[in-house]
């Protein structure tokens, strides 16, 4: 089944961060846009009048499947490097780096699925086996994304 599964790698904008490939299952890829709509109080109908506030940015969740029982010795290499794209950069560096990385989701083939930019907001990471001395084999991932066009820290 791992075989038929599709590719997606996530591509930090930012120099010096790993990219990260992985399967995922197609069934669990689910993008969301929403808009902010604000009902009028003046508004007296089982209808309301709404009035627009303002345009969220689309949400991004999709569950990887990692594998390692036939080429590599464990999983947890790629999911620590998961988990690296939703930390913070370098908390003692630059303010414009204390943040997570922007990140770029590449699809295998190019142009077949909606293109996409941000930030990875949740990683959960489901341990599915592992050997008697507790090496991890395979895992699922579900990893959740905010969109982004360009990213500013807090004060």
């Amino acid at each position: 089944m791992a075989d038929k599964l599709p590719q997606v790698t996530f591509d930090p904008v930012e120099s010096g961060i790993a990219s990260v490939s992985a399967l995922f299952d197609p069934a669990t890829l689910v993008i969301v846009k929403s808009a902010l709509w604000t009902p009028q109080p003046t508004s007296y109908a089982d209808t309301p009048s709404l009035q627009f506030s303002h345009a969220q940015g689309r949400r991004l969740s999709l569950q990887l499947q990692l594998d390692a029982t036939t080429k590599k010795p464990s999983v947890q290499p790629d999911l620590d490097a998961l988990v690296r794209l939703a930390m913070v950069i370098d908390g003692s560096g630059s303010e414009d780096l204390k943040r997570p990385p922007l990140i770029n989701v590449v699809w295998a083939k190019a142009g077949t699925l909606p293109a996409f930019k941000g930030v990875i907001d949740r990683i959960e990471i489901q341990y599915q086996q592992l050997l008697a001395d507790g090496t991890p084999q395979q895992a699922r991932v579900l990893v959740a994304m905010e969109e982004a066009a360009h990213l500013s820290v807090h004060h």
